[in-house]
């Protein structure tokens, strides 16, 4: 893949800044593992598209301003750090942290019910889904929780689980705290966090984060119905035009691309892992975008509006996230949501470009490959490696079917990024020259994979699929398609009893003398 190779002196200029902004290790999910949930449980509630990329933006921007970004205020990164769930270094300081978000956000969400306003609900939901999404990344609630008999993952939320289920929860140690006797958050390499495939168990990191982002997204309707049911239908539906429209789109672009292209120090891309990371594409891409496009409105209502701080503390009466201290009311109870899914779990294992056109053009080493893939209708776009013939780790595409649904169709496409110096070039991986991409059907009871040139079960590493293509930009592909399953949450109604009722005893009135 063919990259910059000067830095312009404008990015010349803002390398010291754009380093400080990005540097200091990961906060969170990675940005791919964070857009791809938020996205799937807003489409679930019925969200439009411009809702859920409008979402996505505010989810990252979390991120985005919890560094020690050069313009940045310090009052504006201190409270975006509070919505990680860093720090929580024992069960009564989560239980605090979670009992004063709670109550924040139900005032937040119901603050925008009045207003009338559902952008806001938009916005509030995206900020307030990258603390569910980070609970389970940043936690040891994956290793706490065992799946039950029959399921290959548990989905018990943090609002659900007993106190038994409670006990020993913990998260990792945030360079916020000098609680040295802590386990840190630590990166790709150590630490507690779970952030993205590279990661031990983020695989039930991420089904956690997606059980306790529908319920989170269930319960911000409830309360936002509680004053206006108007206004989350609006919020669904979400129209934007002209130069706002254009600025979404702008801050999307952002979104993917400093998070693929980031490189400082130890930082190597964190789209979803690491080894994507360029420097002087990230420099000049940020460069620009930090200081020729006009703020959106999605990066004002951080700047200015500071809708954030309504969940973190110290705007209109919210609540600080005090881990010390229970919130001074009751905290508002989250409903439980009922969970009857399997996933499609597809994993790509090896990849290999056939034709090598950047090493024989000079271009670079070996091809800068990434998968897009769309499972029932969602598009994954799995995490770019920089100049290598095979990739690591695994990509690994997770994708939540109603479980009565027995087949799923998936579309597989393969990528040279080519950017910024010209278009991707698109990779020939279908045995039938009359194709480049691959499209099958995939059942979910037997495994079976069926369509042009694809037929059979390829359900584990031991067991994959192996195409290559026939044209001149051929690559050579081999991944498996299996099916998890994950325990069933059940919401059981309120149940009259059954045969007559027992008898009335009547009570004597006391006598008064």
């Amino acid at each position: 893949m063919p990259h910059l190779r000067s830095t312009t002196a404008l990015s010349r200029t803002l390398t010291l800044s754009l380093a400080l902004t990005f540097g200091g290790g990961a906060h969170a999910f990675d940005t791919g593992h964070h857009a791809d949930l938020t996205r799937e449980v807003m489409a679930e509630a019925g969200m439009n598209d411009t809702a859920i990329r409008a979402a996505q933006v505010e989810n990252w921007l979390v991120d985005y301003y919890s560094t020690d970004a050069f313009n940045i205020p310090a009052s504006i990164r201190r409270e975006a750090a509070k919505l990680h769930a860093d720090n929580l270094f024992s069960r009564a300081a989560v239980t605090n942290y979670w009992n004063r978000y709670a109550a924040n956000a139900k005032a937040a969400f119901q603050e925008a019910a009045r207003n009338n306003n559902p952008r806001q609900v938009v916005a509030l939901l995206g900020m307030s889904l990258h603390t569910v999404q980070d609970f389970y990344t940043h936690a040891n609630w994956p290793e706490t929780q065992a799946p039950p008999a029959g399921a290959d993952y548990a989905t018990v939320t943090w609002f659900d689980a007993t106190s038994a289920q409670r006990e020993g929860v913990k998260t990792g140690k945030a360079s916020t705290s000098p609680d040295t006797s802590q386990t840190p958050h630590g990166g790709y390499t150590s630490g507690m966090n779970h952030d993205s495939y590279v990661r031990p168990n983020w695989d039930r990191a991420y089904v956690f984060a997606y059980a306790g982002g529908r319920q989170w997204v269930n319960q911000a309707r409830l309360w936002v119905a509680e004053i206006n049911p108007a206004v989350w239908e609006s919020a669904k539906g979400l129209s934007l035009e002209g130069k706002y429209l254009s600025r979404l789109n702008s801050d999307y672009t952002a979104m993917y691309r400093i998070s693929e292209w980031v490189k400082d120090g130890p930082e190597d891309g964190h789209w979803k892992g690491n080894r994507s990371g360029v420097r002087k594409d990230f420099l000049a891409y940020a460069a620009t975008w930090v200081a020729f496009t006009l703020d959106s409105v999605f990066v004002e209502d951080f700047k200015n509006r500071r809708w954030h701080q309504l969940l973190s503390g110290g705007l209109r009466g919210a609540l600080d996230l005090n881990v010390n201290a229970p919130p001074p009311s009751p905290a508002p109870s989250v409903a439980r949501v009922g969970l009857n899914k399997r996933a499609v779990f597809l994993r790509t294992v090896a990849v290999r470009d056939l034709n090598g056109a950047d090493k024989r053009l000079g271009l670079g080493s070996d091809a800068d490959m990434f998968a897009r893939i769309k499972v029932q209708n969602q598009e994954f776009i799995e995490a770019m490696q920089l100049d290598r013939e095979s990739i690591r780790p695994a990509w690994t595409t997770i994708r939540f079917i109603d479980a009565d649904i027995p087949t799923v169709i998936v579309h597989y496409e393969l990528w040279d990024e080519d950017l910024p110096y010209s278009g991707d070039e698109h990779l020939d991986v279908h045995p039938d020259g009359r194709f480049k991409d691959l499209d099958f059907f995939y059942n979910m009871n037997t495994h079976q994979m069926g369509g042009i040139g694809i037929e059979g079960v390829f359900d584990s590493a031991a067991r994959p699929f192996t195409t290559q293509g026939t044209a001149d930009d051929r690559a050579r592909l081999q991944f498996f398609v299996t099916t998890k399953t994950l325990a069933r949450t059940v919401v059981r109604p309120f149940q009259p009893p059954v045969g007559p009722l027992p008898p009335i005893t009547p009570v004597e009135p006391p006598v008064v003398r």
